[in-house]
């Protein structure tokens, strides 16, 4: 590599000026970085210049990619964000300037952010070198060979998802940042997996398996699976169907109440031991593999209410007490929500709802598109028992103990 002037860029306010510099000077630019925010002055002259972006890739792990750059950026052809469900971080902090006869390179640790440009520690090399340099041209295929990673689609639904997971992240940040004690820590650890790849999702639920009771709850969804697979709800016995409601039983050889115990509910105690088709016709909508659309469980509801709707009980069984059903039946799918757990769950995934039926779906929507939740394991795999119950281990996290 051979420059022609090479300066050090040792303070935010240098780097920030260098960069607005040669951003007015260029006819094109490529730049690669992990992350980008909107709050300062060079975005402003990005937006203005951005007819000169040649190539642009942006990274989205750990949701400090603002959504308003996001946005800004959704629609031009050569910005790009990289998907941050894959395996690793995309971090690279590189800026390439044609000046026409010149090029100018700002390569070191700035990111195009606010802390980076006005308050960070920041060390970036700055250099300017001639168009026929084969460093330069190797750094510029290097950003546009990025066009090969996995990218994400932008559009207004994607975004507001990304904008809801951000502001969960930057309340878990916070949590961090003010814990003081071990108990503070594991709280923290709820919340961060909001959107965490499945290796962290595993190790924070192995992580407590003595607490949490991850075994006996593998044990108790492999019992039910294999109970469910045989006969309806309502053609068991009445001990498998009370293990199957939660409900404690002295003749159980396994605890029922992992996932939410309805031993509390009189109705549904009642409904269990005389009308079981309250319960297991509308169980029987939802298959044991296979795709879950709105439709099916819709249907799941109506058939209930009309089922319920055929006696006189003293109340109606709550959304909490459904949920119950739903995650024994589809551990793969469903989440059981209860007063144990859903608090922290909701705050975790900033989801603003009371529990109510269409309050449950668009939870299962938020759930359903988390990293852990999309990958995919084979029967091979050593996480495979725990994969398989993914979202009812939610509980494990969550649940209050």
């Amino acid at each position: 590599m051979s420059y022609l002037i090479m300066n050090i860029l040792n303070s935010p306010k240098l780097i920030r000026q260098k960069l607005s510099d040669l951003l007015s000077q260029c006819e094109k630019m490529h730049f690669a970085v992990a992350w980008a925010t909107h709050h300062h002055e060079f975005f402003k002259e990005l937006v203005e210049h951005q007819d000169k972006i040649e190539a642009g890739y942006v990274g989205l792990h750990f949701f400090q990619t603002s959504p308003e750059f996001i946005e800004q950026f959704a629609d031009h052809g050569s910005v790009h964000f990289v998907d941050s469900s894959k395996k690793g971080v995309f971090h690279p902090k590189v800026y390439v300037f044609d000046l026409g006869s010149l090029y100018a390179v700002v390569l070191g640790s700035a990111n195009m952010t606010n802390g980076a440009l006005t308050t960070n520690d920041e060390l970036c090399l700055n250099w300017y070198a001639n168009k026929d340099d084969k460093a330069v041209q190797e750094l510029i295929d290097t950003i546009e060979s990025y066009s090969e990673l996995n990218l994400v689609e932008v559009d207004d639904e994607w975004l507001e998802l990304y904008t809801e997971k951000a502001k969960a992240y930057k309340r878990a940040v916070k949590k961090i940042q003010d814990a003081d004690s071990t108990d503070s820590a594991q709280k923290i650890l709820a919340d961060l997996n909001v959107s965490i790849e499945w290796g962290k999702f595993s190790d924070i639920i192995k992580l407590n398996r003595n607490l949490n009771g991850l075994d006996e709850r593998i044990e108790l969804l492999d019992h039910c699976q294999d109970l469910l697979a045989h006969q309806s709800l309502s053609d068991m016995n009445y001990t498998d169907r009370r293990l199957i409601a939660g409900l404690s039983d002295i003749e159980a050889t396994m605890n029922s109440g992992w996932f939410g115990s309805l031993n509390p509910s009189g109705v549904a105690k009642q409904i269990i031991k005389n009308y079981p088709e309250v319960f297991s016709k509308p169980l029987d909508e939802i298959p044991l593999t296979g795709e879950i659309t709105k439709q099916r469980f819709d249907r799941f509801i109506q058939v209930f209410e009309k089922e319920f709707s055929k006696y006189t009980f003293a109340r109606t069984p709550t959304i909490f007490t459904l949920t119950r059903f739903l995650c024994i039946k589809r551990p793969d799918f469903f989440v059981s929500i209860n007063h144990k757990n859903f608090t922290q769950l909701a705050e975790a995934l900033d989801f603003n709802h009371k529990p109510s039926v269409e309050g449950y779906w668009d939870l299962l929507q938020l759930i359903h598109q988390q990293p852990w939740y999309t990958t995919q394991l084979d029967e091979n795999h050593p996480d495979y028992a725990l994969w398989k119950y993914r979202v009812a281990m939610l509980d494990a996290i969550y649940y209050e103990q």
